[in-house]
């Protein structure tokens, strides 16, 4: 008896600890690692389980857009310490057992039998008090929020669809700060349109359905084409003609830039080579998009690409941004790729970080004038400011190109300045390779 008392209890007690870690397992998978409130997974939940009981439900959240950049720029534990503050505040406004933490960086307060309006007013009361930075160990913290509110059963009657419908609001990218985003149809629609592009571009890709256009850069001293810029083109069986700028957006949002720019590169190769055969000896620079720079794998994929064809690398050039050189952080890349032998451009100078530290720490050849900046050239606050940038550029011994130069005046004006290269429709508009060909041959003949 004593033996089978003994057994009992034993068995008692891991019978009692299996269910007290069952209830802690369960306890975990609805809860958030990092700030302890219920989870994404205990939201579904809760949502479900009102929805059965026929009611009303506006989910309120808030995604924290620079939360990225706190932890980068400052530290992770500041960082995590500014969301359990962005917590701390959002539970003085509402019920804090129906605020629930998605991510590090989203939070959703889920409201029920309350309408849209009433919800709105609660979420600016809370944007407003962000409006202001907080304080984390003594460092002020600049937030910037966004605010995106969906209702089921007015914007959906299905669970599932209204947790779809809440991420497309969240991850949208067009966002000022503090914005509060109520659920539009039209955000569906243009979601799906974007899926639709996708899958084109992903068939124009696999194809060769892009095309190439050239536009010349002409030396305003030796009054020679020094080179040509390769600009993508695109005509969507579905859409037709797409604008470059919208399709890239597009293409750098879903993942895909990076095959788009090997094509550029391996069909700018190819035609270098196409007219190496014919006679014709120019040099060709194509755009490189900031998702380019997150690896290396681009000064490999232009290095074989470059030797398959036998071409010169000195004949090939990549125009970069500042912004994405700045926000990659690739000084080490673009060393790389000045080592592979290919020319560097900073394009779109004027419009960004502007720094003269990454003019003399990066390895730039060509620095490029926004065309904003020439289009007033001749305005008393813009001619001073044009002939400084050149003098500048000279000085830390790189060259400088206009882009957009398309009148005379415009061009006298800059050659007075002492600007090296000039592009525009002065000279050219962007042409097809046989016609970029009998350009270059003919110029100044």
């Amino acid at each position: 008896m004593i033996i089978f008392m003994i057994i009992g209890s034993v068995v008692g007690l891991l019978f009692h600890r299996i269910i007290a870690n069952q209830e802690i397992e369960i306890k975990n998978s609805y809860e958030h690692i990092i700030t302890g409130y219920p989870n994404s997974h205990k939201l579904k939940c809760d949502v479900h389980n009102l929805i059965d009981d026929k009611k009303d439900i506006t989910l309120v959240a808030f995604k924290i857009l620079n939360f990225d950049q706190i932890n980068i720029y400052v530290n992770y534990e500041i960082g995590k310490k500014s969301v359990l503050e962005v917590l701390k505040i959002l539970a003085e406004l509402f019920d804090k057992k129906n605020i629930y933490s998605l991510n590090a960086d989203e939070m959703v307060v889920m409201m029920c039998e309350c309408n849209v309006e009433t919800a709105c007013l609660q979420a600016k009361k809370f944007l407003d008090l962000l409006d202001q930075p907080i304080f984390i160990d003594g460092l002020p913290i600049c937030l910037t929020v966004h605010c995106g509110i969906i209702n089921f059963p007015l914007h959906s009657n299905d669970e599932n669809d209204l947790f779809v419908k809440l991420r497309r609001i969240l991850g949208q990218e067009e966002f000022t700060k503090n914005q509060i985003s109520i659920y539009d149809r039209s955000v569906t629609e243009k979601n799906k349109e974007n899926y639709e592009t996708v899958i084109a571009l992903y068939d124009a890709i696999e194809h060769d359905k892009f095309t190439l256009v050239y536009q010349p850069k002409i030396n305003l001293h030796s009054n020679e084409v020094m080179g040509v810029e390769a600009l993508l083109r695109w005509n969507s069986c579905i859409k037709g003609e797409m604008n470059v700028a919208e399709f890239i957006k597009i293409a750098e949002d879903s993942g895909i830039i990076t095959e788009i720019t090997n094509w550029v590169i391996r069909n700018t190769i190819n035609q270098l080579k196409t007219w190496q055969e014919e006679g014709v000896k120019t040099k060709v620079a194509v755009n490189i998009s900031s998702m380019d720079l997150k690896n290396d794998s681009i000064v490999e994929y232009t290095k074989n690409c470059l030797e398959l064809n036998h071409i010169n690398p000195t004949l090939l050039e990549f125009e970069l941004t500042e912004r994405s050189i700045i926000e990659n952080d690739k000084g080490d890349l673009l060393n790389k790729i000045k080592d592979l032998g290919v020319t560097i451009s900073l394009d779109d100078f004027g419009t960004g970080y502007n720094s003269l530290l990454h003019l003399i720490n990066f390895p730039i050849d060509y620095i490029k004038i926004d065309k904003v900046f020439i289009d007033e050239i001749k305005e008393v606050y813009n001619s001073p400011l044009i002939e400084c940038i050149i003098h500048t550029v000279h000085a830390l011994g790189k060259k400088v190109i206009a882009e957009g130069v398309e009148t005379e005046k415009q061009l006298l004006t800059l050659k007075k300045m002492g600007c090296d290269n000039i592009q525009g429709y002065y000279y050219s508009r962007p042409l097809p390779p046989e016609k970029i060909k009998d350009f270059i041959l003919n110029f100044n003949i």
